[in-house]
């Protein structure tokens, strides 16, 4: 649930970063470019941050999933 629970914000932090920051750039004042470039890097790397934690969190529940389903030597081969 909260590798799906990060992974769902990523998609969510993405869309709305490309909405708002591509908004900013071309509606805005003078010097909003710059200022929307630099937001939208920072916020690229929120993003991949978040992302790999998502799949942190997904890989972990198919290992105690697998873990806690099969015997212990049935489960070792699938994680």
């Amino acid at each position: 649930t909260l590798g799906m629970t990060v992974q769902l914000w990523t998609v969510y932090s993405c869309v709305v970063t490309n909405i708002l920051g591509l908004g900013l750039a071309l509606r805005g004042p003078e010097g909003s470019v710059d200022h929307a470039v630099r937001h939208m890097a920072k916020q690229n790397h929120h993003v991949l941050t978040n992302f790999s934690q998502g799949l942190f969190f997904f890989v972990a529940s198919i290992f105690s999933f697998s873990i806690s389903e099969y015997q212990f030597y049935v489960s070792i081969p699938i994680c």
